[in-house]
């Protein structure tokens, strides 16, 4: 979640661009099965939420997040988890 809380939008969406893809296939060289793309950028949704959730730090800290929470359109996602 620092990507999502450290750096500017710009560098922050290209760091995921590059790092989700690789992350999953680090994961499945590694033996995780059944777990996609799809499925890693549901969970990284879900962790800007909780990053949202627990706002603490510095206000461009939580600027940041909250670009990441609209980017990433996790305002949809809110009801799929019971909030």
């Amino acid at each position: 979640m620092l990507l999502c809380s450290m750096l500017n939008t710009e560098h922050r969406a290209a760091c995921e661009e590059a790092m989700l893809p690789t992350y999953v296939s680090a994961l499945s060289a590694r033996g995780v099965e059944n777990y996609d793309l799809d499925a890693c950028k549901r969970d990284y949704r879900l962790g800007v939420i909780g990053t949202i959730v627990n706002l603490y730090g510095p206000s461009s800290m939580r600027n940041s997040t909250i670009d990441a929470f609209r980017a990433w359109e996790c305002e949809a996602m809110l009801s799929e988890v019971g909030v």
